[in-house]
């Protein structure tokens, strides 16, 4: 593995505890003790996450490749819903997501052995999931797009459009730009994975 694949996978493995137990401390923080001062919830929290990173992340690093499927369903619906809050329910982002499935299964497959024809099973099956995954996202982006009047401004917004976005606009956009972006992830993380396998089954 070269130096700018351990860093990514690195970064990938690193962020998830200390962005976790940040999200999971400001909700602590929020319902029960919002009469103490947040910083001290955050910076324990994001400590806690770098303190597991100090001793684990680098075992996580070399058996990234092993790592049970449970554990990597749970990591990219991880990410998924961050992108999500991030992003503010916009779901074209999550497309990145598809992408960075896609490159992992790539290496992972590659580097545990198949036949052709578990090959193909596989990347069909890994590229349905991620499609699944954005078709919820879409689903539920579709419903805060729906439930208030501000939605369409928002949006609008957002893509920094010079007009108003009416209601029949937006739900337009949530029946044609749905199954866009389902379709476009299934494609994407397919497209990646063969590209990955390609590349390397190609190099020296």
């Amino acid at each position: 593995m070269n130096r700018a694949e351990q860093l990514f996978f690195g970064l990938i493995l690193g962020i998830i505890f200390p962005v976790l137990f940040f999200l999971i401390a400001v909700s602590i923080w929020f319902f029960f003790f919002q009469n103490l001062n947040v910083h001290y919830f955050v910076l324990l929290a994001v400590a806690s996450g770098f303190f597991i990173d100090l001793f684990y992340l680098k075992n996580w690093i070399r058996i990234r490749f092993e790592l049970p499927v449970w554990i990597l369903i749970s990591i990219y619906l991880f990410y998924n819903l961050c992108e999500f809050g991030f992003f503010m329910g916009f779901p074209v982002f999550n497309l990145l997501m598809g992408v960075i499935a896609g490159y992992y299964f790539g290496h992972r497959l590659l580097r545990n052995y198949h036949t052709a024809v578990d090959l193909k099973r596989i990347v069909r099956k890994v590229s349905l999931f991620t499609a699944s995954v954005m078709f919820l996202i879409c689903s539920a982006s579709a419903f805060l797009a729906t439930i208030g009047e501000v939605a369409g401004k928002e949006l609008g917004s957002m893509l920094r459009l010079p007009f108003e976005l009416t209601e029949s606009m937006v739900w337009g956009i949530i029946l044609i730009g749905g199954p866009v972006l389902i379709l476009a992830q299934y494609l994407l993380t397919q497209f990646t994975i063969n590209l990955v396998i390609r590349h390397k089954s190609q190099a020296p």
